[in-house]
């Protein structure tokens, strides 16, 4: 049980340190949607 909380956060972390690494955003927005383009 410990292990694997152990392991979840230590992978946590190292994804963190990559995306901040790396100089450019994590997520991207395709769209933006208006509120008067929803019907």
């Amino acid at each position: 049980g410990i292990q694997l909380l152990i392991s979840g956060l230590l992978a946590e972390l190292i994804m963190r340190t990559y995306h901040e690494s790396q100089k450019r955003p994590i997520y991207r927005v395709r769209q933006v949607v208006k509120p008067s383009d929803i019907k």
